[in-house]
């Protein structure tokens, strides 16, 4: 006989339709070899080939000669019964509807049956449902039982929403070491550290007798030096704990003797335990142009440490060369802008994904920012129309025609409106105009104008003013001025320090009423501006100089 080539048949469709019918046969009742039984009387018919076949548990049961290997009635002391029922009909079907209701009892049946690949994705749908409510119980639940991921993601959670949590029932039900943990964390965020003990105290007082002895070891981790001379002289609280727990007095005495002697900032971190806590917004810089190249990274900017990182599996790929976007958070949550889709951030997956169309406007030519749960785009197209993003329903609407077209303007929200600054005309002409838009009366209202016009400028909001920090105007190229408008008095004035580099296409984000400025196509260099002193200082650089996003953000 004539021999052929031999081919590979492939039937995805086989699989599938042999797994149906054999869940048709279970629904029936057909060809089951087993019945599982729980606690509570339910009883699951199934196949002990397909038990064996998704659960390690099942196949050690089923095929190393225990007694249930040839039963036909096996009883699982101690598991829920519709968790169990779930899940042998995931074995079968390949789906199943986790919700708040079931997800716990799921994982906990997952570790019995040792079916890994259900835990972490049950693991996701924990991080992704993580509230100030529920942040400290799915904290320990996930260290019982080896959760990793969830662990960390809800202690970061934790420490960076304390000032709400500390009000929940879960913080006052904490154990003590537990608690410990979480005051001692280098990133705990809170409006001060008066409040982190006011926080503690409440937690002892909560069950004083079972927590008296256990409290003074939880005070080391108090950082007395970081609250004010006159609250550890005059304090109540304070006065309270050095008569109740004498160990912890030294601390504070040595805190009071710290601001007494004022020996200078550095010297706080001798202090064992009492260095500042890094809880600040990161700055991130993503994408952006260097050397005439588009660049795809994402960088990082820790301001306490002044030290970069890169953010490795934040890559935005999905920005094609030719394509600008702009940059946006709103309420925690990263997005990316650009003509023709708006993009998102997901940190639980480490990766972007498309969540609605753009706004079919030149967004390098455009200002854009974030107020009240949506995007506003304005500018960046001859005509004098503007566009908001309503992020909850993923949808764009015109909003009322300005009173100047524009191009390249700078854009800020400061009490509640919208400041548009300066900028290029339909003709390029460089424009000093300013004007507000009213959100909540849909009104477009003229102010006054800038000193010298300016476009690709940065602008911030700080104490009830705003920034319009350099970019081009008419005498300078790139501009290292600052102007500042004050809303009561409806002017600007060149009142503050000028910046150490002239700049534009640059980055802005203020992080604890600290303005930072990052690159400006000419220089690479990040400053800070402190208003208290009136002072520019330059610390540190970036590898983009210009036309990247740059936002103020911790991720969770």
């Amino acid at each position: 006989m004539e021999k052929f080539e031999s081919i590979i048949i492939s039937d995805d469709n086989l699989l599938t339709n042999a797994f149906k019918t054999l869940n048709v046969f279970r629904e029936n009742g057909e060809l089951c070899d087993v019945v599982l039984k729980t606690d509570d009387g339910i009883a699951i018919p199934a196949h002990k080939v397909v038990l064996s076949a998704s659960s390690p548990y099942f196949r050690a049961m089923f095929t190393l000669n225990f007694v249930e290997s040839s039963s036909s009635f096996i009883d699982m002391k101690y598991v829920p019964g519709t968790a169990l029922r779930d899940m042998v009909n995931y074995f079968y079907t390949g789906q199943l509807c986790v919700n708040h209701l079931n997800v716990i009892g799921l994982i906990e049946l997952c570790h019995v049956l040792q079916v890994d690949g259900l835990i972490e994705k049950c693991e996701v749908f924990l991080r992704r449902n993580l509230s100030t409510r529920n942040s400290l119980g799915l904290q320990a639940f996930a260290r019982h039982y080896s959760l990793a991921g969830l662990k960390d993601h809800a202690m970061r959670f934790s420490c960076w929403n304390f000032s709400h949590i500390k009000e929940e029932e879960e913080f006052f039900l904490m154990p003590q070491k537990e608690l410990k943990q979480l005051i001692a964390h280098d990133t705990l965020k809170a409006q001060s550290e008066e409040s982190i003990l006011e926080a503690a105290i409440k937690w002892l007082v909560y069950d004083f007798d079972n927590r008296e002895k256990q409290f003074e070891e939880l005070l080391a981790h108090i950082r007395f030096p970081l609250m004010s001379q006159k609250y550890l002289l005059e304090s109540e609280l304070v006065k309270y704990i050095r008569e109740k727990f004498p160990t912890s007095s030294n601390l504070i005495t040595k805190a009071i003797d710290y601001h007494s002697q004022n020996p200078g900032l550095d010297n706080i971190f001798e202090l064992k335990n009492f260095s500042p806590r890094l809880a600040s917004e990161d700055i991130f810089v993503i994408g952006g142009w260097s050397n005439g190249q588009k660049l795809s990274t994402v960088q990082c900017f820790n301001v306490d440490t002044l030290k970069w990182t890169s953010v490795n599996n934040m890559t935005i790929a999905h920005v094609a060369k030719e394509h600008y976007f702009r940059v946006i958070v709103s309420q925690d949550e990263l997005y990316t802008v650009g003509y023709n889709k708006v993009m998102k951030y997901d940190p639980v997956e480490s990766a972007w994904y498309k969540f609605a169309d753009g706004p079919e406007v030149q967004c390098k030519w455009a200002g854009v920012c974030e107020y009240d749960n949506g995007f506003y785009v304005i500018g960046g197209s001859t005509n004098k129309t503007s566009k908001r993003f309503n992020i909850q329903k993923a949808t764009w609407e015109d909003l009322p025609v300005g009173h100047h077209a524009r191009y390249y303007p700078g854009i800020a929200v400061m009490n509640e409106n919208l400041y548009v600054i300066g900028g290029l005309d339909n003709k390029w002409r460089p424009l000093k105009v300013c004007e507000m838009y009213d959100p909540r009366q849909r009104k477009w209202i003229e102010i006054a104008k800038l000193r010298s016009p300016r476009w690709n400028l940065g602008v911030a909001t700080l104490r009830n003013r705003l920034y319009a920090i350099g970019g081009n105007h008419n005498l300078e190229q790139f501009a290292n001025t600052v102007e500042v408008y004050d809303p009561k008095e409806d002017s600007w004035e060149r009142s503050v320090a000028s910046m150490n580099c002239g700049r534009r296409c640059l980055g802005v984000a203020v992080v604890n009423d600290l303005i930072y400025v990052v690159g400006g196509r000419v220089t690479n260099t990040i400053e800070c501006y402190d208003e208290d002193k009136d002072e520019w200082k330059i610390v540190g650089s970036v590898n983009s100089c210009c036309n990247f996003g740059c936002v103020a953000l911790r991720l969770i």
